[in-house]
């Protein structure tokens, strides 16, 4: 089977809540979520430097932390009310109370000696570090095909050679994000996995 057919097979298993279960089952048993396949990467790859670009309310942060105490986070989240983050489909855009909200959970939840948290926007906290800083960066910010293929860009470079760019919602809800990935890096390089994560090596 070649690589498309591979995603085209994944993407619909993923698409369809009875085989989702099922992909989950087959391939991680129990671990059926993100984080889990995010851990699966970092324990494989011994990786030391992490990187999360749209952290929301942290859970996923706090999740990796669990299973990951020495881990060098850094999450970037800007909580700005001027950000549509996905096409204004999850929630109101201009509710500043709400985002305030979040973001002080997030802070709250993630909050560790290893964790830098940057309340910037993807372009501004990604000048901050040199490039190949990261082992790993995982993108879950503004899921339309403009804003994910920017912040590929922005930070793929910052990424070490051997080290993974990954992200999530790589579903229907979400064609922008499928097209952006796959420009980015055809379809040879991707790999898909649970819960709709995507990644590449680097």
């Amino acid at each position: 089977m070649n690589n498309k057919l591979r995603l085209l097979w994944i993407y619909y298993m993923n698409e369809n809540r009875f085989f989702s279960k099922l992909l989950g089952a087959l391939a991680f048993h129990k671990q059926k979520k993100r984080w889990h396949v995010i851990n699966k990467l970092i324990k494989e790859h011994g990786f030391k430097h992490y990187c999360e670009v749209g952290v929301w309310l942290g859970r996923n942060a706090v999740e990796l932390r669990k299973r990951n105490p020495n881990l060098h986070m850094v999450l970037v989240d800007p909580y700005d009310n001027n950000i549509e983050y996905t096409d204004g489909t999850l929630y109101d855009k201009d509710d500043k109370q709400y985002l305030s909200e979040a973001g002080r959970q997030a802070m709250t939840r993630t909050i560790s000696v290893n964790t830098m948290f940057r309340q910037l926007t993807s372009k501004e906290a990604s000048k901050i570090y040199p490039n190949k800083y990261f082992d790993i960066v995982f993108i879950d910010a503004i899921h339309t095909y403009k804003d994910l293929k920017e912040d590929i860009g922005l930070w793929l470079p910052k990424i070490r050679r051997g080290g993974i760019i990954c992200g999530h919602d790589y579903g229907s809800r979400f064609k922008g994000v499928i097209r952006a990935v796959h420009e980015s890096f055809g379809y040879e390089r991707v790999n898909l996995e649970v819960d709709k994560v995507w990644w590449v090596t680097v």
